[in-house]
């Protein structure tokens, strides 16, 4: 459950971030303009949904549902358990973050521009990919990205590199949402795999896939991420929004 509950964490912070990736014209001349490349979240979003985090040739499996409310930079996110028994809530900024977990009597606040929270990752996937995996977007900005093979059912396939790995990002240019993301070494080892899937129209933004399934070094390591429910009739967030009582452990990672 504690691994489950970072991704949640992770989650909860990048649900507040609106996504900066936008294209301002073309890139390098013929890439992604900007009425083609993903959309921007709205400003207000309630979210249930839950979230798998496994490892199949470990034999590590957990899962959460959850729900989420998003005002702006300000998110509140609850893990829910068997029953709806509250299990862990995330109360996070773009400065800072609290996880508190109930079941484990135990609470992490920090930074999550920490190099710490990588070493609490369940999986091996740098912080900045999780932010653009999340966020529905591809990892980067636009201008790095090489404009490739246009495909019959609107999508088109952009691409960068460096010395040692190469990326695609497949964009479904008419709904202006990502449908794939891939990173592989240069030899075609397959290194990170991002499927979208089951988009919806939601009031705010035009389309938003409902489904985000992670493969990490060939299916070593997987989250699967759903959407049941996403609106834009998100409550308010009191500041005061989780307090950690004092029998708990509580880490720092600033």
């Amino acid at each position: 459950m504690q691994h489950t509950m970072i991704w949640l964490a992770l989650a909860a912070l990048l649900a507040g971030y609106a996504p900066a990736f936008t294209a301002n014209g073309a890139v390098h001349g013929t890439g992604a303009a900007e009425s083609v490349w993903p959309v921007a979240r709205p400003e207000k979003l309630y979210i249930e949904g839950t979230m798998t985090v496994s490892s199949p040739s470990g034999g590590f499996e957990q899962s959460a549902s959850f729900t989420a409310a998003v005002r702006g930079d300000t998110v509140l996110m609850t893990a829910l358990g068997p029953f709806g028994i509250v299990v862990a809530r995330v109360y996070a900024q773009p400065d800072s973050f609290l996880v508190v977990n109930y079941l484990q009597q135990t609470a992490i606040d920090g930074d999550p521009r920490s190099s710490r929270l990588n070493d609490l990752l369940p999986i091996p996937v740098r912080l900045d990919d999780i932010l653009a995996i999340m966020k529905c977007m591809p990892p980067g900005i636009p201008s790095e990205y090489h404009t490739g093979e246009a495909r019959v059912d609107g999508s088109a396939l952009y691409t960068r590199r460096d010395s040692s790995t190469i990326e695609f990002a497949l964009i479904d240019s008419t709904q202006r949402v990502i449908k794939q993301f891939q990173r592989k070494k240069s030899d075609g080892t397959p290194l990170l795999n991002v499927q979208y899937g089951n988009v919806k129209p939601v009031e705010g933004s035009e389309n938003v896939p409902h489904r985000i399934k992670v493969r990490v070094n060939d299916g070593e390591h997987e989250v699967d991420v759903v959407y049941d429910e996403v609106t834009t009739q998100a409550p308010a967030i009191k500041g005061a929004a989780l307090k950690v009582p004092r029998s708990f452990t509580r880490t720092s990672l600033r």
